[in-house]
């Protein structure tokens, strides 16, 4: 008796240079050449805001995780979970270029151990996609640190 492979849509994206990948039903829109906004004095990893149909949304700066080289344009509206009010809301990161919907299977998981460092403690699996090992992102993490 055969076992079908669950396979789910991903969405991979890249920082730098550097693959991460988010849940399907996480990313809700893409932005291509964002409407930013700095925020003077703001702790580095919440600095900006995306301004998008008439509201701001927080930027999570996902790019230290991986690299300091990093040239953002687009930005991705990802849904998250506030874990001080339990509520589920919007906010964004960015990527060096449109991530690429791929299909991801059961035999492709790999242990969190085997991801490179810095992303494996803001992951909530790891898989190999095209002899790379890639974190999926805890989104609802990194937008509560």
């Amino acid at each position: 008796m055969l076992i079908e492979q669950k396979k789910v849509d991903t969405w991979l994206c890249t920082i730098g240079g550097k693959n991460i990948a988010i849940a399907n039903n996480r990313l809700k829109m893409l932005v291509e050449q964002p409407n930013t906004i700095s925020i003077v004095g703001a702790p580095d990893l919440y600095n900006r805001m995306l301004f998008l149909q008439g509201k701001f949304y927080p930027i999570v700066n996902v790019k230290p995780l991986l690299t300091d080289n990093a040239d953002l344009q687009v930005a991705a509206l990802v849904l998250y979970k506030d874990f001080d009010t339990s509520l589920v809301t919007y906010g964004a990161i960015e990527f060096d270029r449109i991530p690429e919907k791929i299909l991801v299977s059961d035999d492709m998981s790999i242990n969190l151990t085997e991801l490179p460092t810095g992303i494996s403690g803001y992951s909530l699996a790891g898989f190999e996609y095209v002899n790379k090992k890639i974190g999926v992102l805890d989104v609802d993490k990194i937008f509560n640190l």
